[in-house]
C-alpha cells in the first residue's frame, strides 16, 4: 500500500454549484450511467474521464475550490483493473505537435502539455485517465459513490428512501401493500466520505 497511488479511479460531476453537482450524482446512480464527453477532448472523442489521484489526497489538491480546482468533491468511484480491463487507459501528456503523431486509434488519449509556453499549460496534476465510450454502466457491485462529508452521505440515502418508498406506493396499487413492501431495496452503493478516505 502506498499513499501516493490508488487502486481506484474516481469520475468527478459536473455542475455549476455544490448542489447541481450533487444532482447530477444521483442522476446517475438512478440511471446506473456515465454518458461520455468530448467537452475540451481533442478529436471530439466521446470519452469518460477519472482521475487515478488517491481519495485521501483530493480534498486538499484535486477538489479544492479555494485553489486552482473546477471540480466539486462528488463523484464515482471504480477499480482501476476493472477500468482497465475495459478499456481505460491514462491520457499521455505532451506538446500539441504530438497529437498528429500519435496512431488516430490512440489521439483520444493526448492532452496538451506545455510547461515552458506562455502562459504554461500543465494538467499533470489531474493524473487524468479516460475510457473511450458514449457510455459507461455501473452498478453497486463494482461502484462506489464520493462524497465531501457525511451530510451529503445521509443525503444520498434519504434520497434513494424516498425514491423507494413512492416505488412501494405504485406498487401496492397492483399487487397490496403487504406484497409490495417486499421489493422495498436496501441502500446498495458503498459510499466513500472524503474526509474519512484515508481509513
Amino acid at each position: 500500500m502506498r499513499l501516493d497511488i490508488s487502486q481506484k479511479l474516481t469520475h468527478f460531476t459536473s455542475g455549476e454549484s455544490h448542489e447541481a453537482a450533487f444532482e447530477n450524482l444521483c442522476n446517475i446512480i438512478a440511471q446506473r450511467e456515465i454518458r461520455g464527453t468530448s467537452t475540451r477532448i481533442r478529436g471530439d472523442y466521446p470519452c469518460v474521464c477519472f482521475t487515478e489521484a488517491p481519495l485521501a489526497s483530493l480534498p486538499g489538491g484535486f477538489v479544492n475550490s479555494t485553489a486552482y480546482s473546477q471540480y466539486f468533491p462528488f463523484g464515482i468511484v471504480l477499480d482501476k483493473r476493472y477500468l482497465f480491463d475495459i478499456g481505460a487507459r491514462p491520457v499521455i501528456y505532451g506538446p500539441p505537435e504530438e497529437f498528429q503523431i500519435l496512431p488516430e486509434s490512440m489521439r483520444w488519449r493526448h492532452v496538451k502539455y506545455a510547461p515552458t509556453s506562455s502562459p504554461a499549460v500543465d494538467f499533470t496534476w489531474e493524473r487524468e485517465w479516460r475510457l473511450l465510450t458514449n457510455t459507461l454502466r455501473i452498478g453497486p457491485e463494482k461502484t462506489g459513490i464520493v462524497v465531501p462529508n457525511q451530510r451529503w452521505g445521509e443525503r444520498i440515502i434519504a434520497a434513494h428512501g424516498r425514491q423507494q418508498n413512492w416505488l412501494i406506493q405504485e406498487y401496492s396499487l397492483i399487487l397490496g401493500s403487504c406484497i409490495s413492501e417486499q421489493y422495498k431495496e436496501d441502500f446498495p452503493w458503498k459510499i466513500y466520505v472524503m474526509a474519512h478516505a484515508a481509513h
